[in-house]
């Protein structure tokens, strides 16, 4: 299957990106940032290699006196006689830094406040495989990746935030961001975000009879009849029943009545 390919319940390629110019210097949740620094532990054999000065202090406090002192040392801390620090400060380890987009997952009232010094962010990676596998990203049924459609020339190709890896990185960083430095889901695909979000780390606030079957038998009301128009439209399934789509607005997010 192409890219550009669309299976049913697809968001349309034409409604996955807001195609407005983004103001410069604001976020929302929701946007693609470029060349965000992101953080990768590699996963240590038997050991965390610690970097220490070749007098074995902390990185740190030889950068408090302006300077390293030279090489950095790598030491396996299962093997030297240097041990984890244990006054509460931490530690340098081995880590890598790169740039690459990332997916801005805080709540948009959260970014705002400037009380808040950090930004929740899933790193996107592209998605190399296609067939079945990219089916299975596009439809929402890999809990750990949120699809992403291309968007030339920061993202070639099919990719997906990977939500396994999430991270904060601090506002400094983003600071004055330019509007070719960061775009913006549309708000269909915002909410799809949020749903996925709330089915990976939590109970599902609402089921889409797009993909969700009755999880028990129950009242189900539609969630865009009472929130738009403080109308109560209703549907009875039995357990792994099929929810339909709303007869009055065709809506298709529903809740269990009494949850």
């Amino acid at each position: 299957m192409s890219s550009n390919a669309i299976t049913p319940g697809d968001a349309q390629p034409e409604n996955h990106y807001d195609l407005s110019p983004v103001e410069a210097n604001q976020l929302y949740q929701g946007e693609v940032l470029v060349d965000v620094p992101i953080l990768n532990m590699p996963k240590p054999e038997s050991c965390w290699s610690l970097l220490r000065t070749r007098t074995g202090r902390r990185i740190h406090e030889a950068l408090k006196e302006g300077g390293i002192g030279g090489l950095v040392q790598v030491l396996d801390s299962n093997k030297s006689k240097e041990q984890w620090y244990a006054d509460g400060l931490g530690d340098y380890v081995m880590a890598i830094l790169d740039k690459r987009p990332a997916l801005v997952l805080s709540q948009t009232c959260d970014i705002s406040q400037a009380s808040k010094t950090r930004i929740l962010v899933a790193p996107i990676r592209e998605h190399a495989r296609a067939g079945a596998a990219l089916d299975l990203l596009k439809a929402g049924k890999i809990g750990a990746a949120f699809w992403l459609e291309p968007h030339p020339p920061q993202l070639q190709n099919d990719s997906y935030a990977d939500l396994e890896q999430i991270q904060t990185v601090h506002k400094s960083y983003i600071k004055r961001i330019t509007d070719d430095r960061h775009f913006r889901l549309k708000a269909a695909r915002t909410r799809a975000l949020q749903r996925h979000l709330t089915k990976y780390f939590g109970r599902p606030n609402s089921y889409d009879s797009r993909e969700d079957k009755a999880p028990v038998k129950g009242t189900y009301m539609c969630t865009s009849c009472f929130y738009f128009d403080g109308h109560v439209s209703r549907q009875d399934c039995d357990e792994q029943g099929t929810l339909f789509t709303c007869g009055r607005c065709q809506g298709t997010s529903w809740i269990l009545k009494g949850r």
